[in-house]
């Protein structure tokens, strides 16, 4: 190996561990990503791309900078939150050291997110509604007051 770290493999898996092909809408997720360094970095990170299969960047998440010893280390990618929409989506791999890009592999995987949900029935858990449907939280009151919009 020449470059200073380079990801070795990349798996999709439950909150357990367990590898997995696709994910229910609103189902936790995890992306475990394994590398070699091959000699002492400093301000290390790791991070992943969730890009659309338009195209389009959707999410990027990085770990906090470590300072690694050569050997074999793995960087797991919990996510319990966030809800993107059904579809395919690929997983980019990054390793930055000071910012400086180490190894970057595009189409690492693919995530796979099914229509079947939990999410609300009144969203639709598909491409039409956006590619995050996370509900935010939401008051609805009745009110005295008239208010209007401004004109357009």
């Amino acid at each position: 190996m020449n470059a200073p770290a380079c990801a070795t493999n990349l798996t999709i898996e439950d909150p357990a561990g367990l590898p997995a092909n696709g994910f229910a809408v609103g189902k936790p997720w995890q992306i475990r990503v394994s590398f070699t360094v091959a000699r002492r970095m400093e301000h290390f990170i790791a991070g992943i791309g969730i890009v659309s299969d338009r195209g389009m960047a959707v999410w990027t998440v990085w770990s906090k900078p470590h300072d690694l010893e050569p050997g074999h280390y793995q960087a797991v990618f919990l996510n319990e939150q966030v809800s993107l929409c059904a579809g395919s989506y690929s997983i980019v791999v990054g390793l930055t050291s000071y910012n400086r890009t180490i190894h970057y592999a595009e189409e690492a995987a693919t995530l796979v997110l099914s229509e079947i949900s939990e999410v609300s029935d009144a969203v639709k858990a598909n491409g039409e509604c956006g590619f995050i449907i996370n509900p935010m939280a939401t008051q609805i009151f009745k009110t005295d007051k008239k208010e209007h919009l401004p004109a357009l």
